[in-house]
């Protein structure tokens, strides 16, 4: 948390806002909670499909930079402790990161190996009636979170939470800007009808922009609307 110190995390911290997303707003929600309602009649400024994903009532970024920050790697924590956290830290860490994973491939095949005879899976699986569960994988852009809620045996509400939602989310019910938002504040454009910058710092979250992003011309000069 803010760079200071490492704790073990709890989905239960984990809210969604859409104060000011093109969704109802039902305030600050947990994903077994929550409710993914398209709404385009009101206007209270809303200005995205994403919802602002917030942990412990912290704007958090997720990415190949803090996996490896959190996992002590001497490279990526030596450069973070250095300088913090940047656009070209962050690209650094996207392309670092395969050199750890490959090692970490090499570990899983020998103990495949090792116990082959194990299944693969256990089938049929029975589920509950009534259940609550949670689940998260590490994707190539950051952490990925599942939440499902089953009631009288049947799925009655499902909210996958991306990493892209995470880095790429509006302004919050506090009006906190996400974290793509605040990386933008203070930076110089050169050119604006070719903001090259602004992909930079995207792109350095996110590779994977077609989750969340587009980029709208307003007809106003400097304004860009972006998810």
């Amino acid at each position: 948390m803010n760079g200071e110190h490492i704790e073990a995390f709890d989905h239960h911290l984990v809210r969604e806002h859409t104060r000011y997303s093109w969704f109802t707003d039902h305030g600050p929600t947990h994903p077994w909670d929550s409710v993914t309602t398209a709404e385009h009649g009101q206007d209270r400024g809303q200005y995205s499909h994403a919802k602002a994903t917030r942990y412990a009532d912290q704007v958090v970024q997720l990415g190949p930079m803090v996996d490896l920050y959190l996992a002590d790697d001497p490279l990526i924590a030596t450069w973070m402790q250095a300088e913090g956290p940047s656009t070209w830290l962050r690209q650094l860490a996207r392309l670092h990161r395969p050199v750890v994973v490959m090692q970490l491939m090499r570990k899983t095949i020998a103990e495949l190996r090792t116990e082959s005879q194990e299944p693969a899976m256990v089938w049929p699986a029975e589920v509950p009636d009534d259940a609550q569960g949670f689940g998260v994988v590490n994707a190539a852009r950051g952490t990925l979170g599942h939440w499902i809620c089953i009631r009288d045996g049947k799925i009655s509400n499902y909210q996958v939470i991306t990493p892209t939602t995470w880095n790429a989310s509006p302004r919050d019910s506090h009006g906190r800007r996400g974290h793509w938002e605040d990386s933008f504040v203070g930076l110089t454009v050169p050119d604006l009808e070719n903001p090259l910058q602004l992909g930079h710092i995207i792109r350095s979250h996110d590779a994977c922009l077609v989750c969340t992003t587009h980029m709208i011309r307003t007809g106003q000069r400097r304004s860009f609307s972006l998810y």
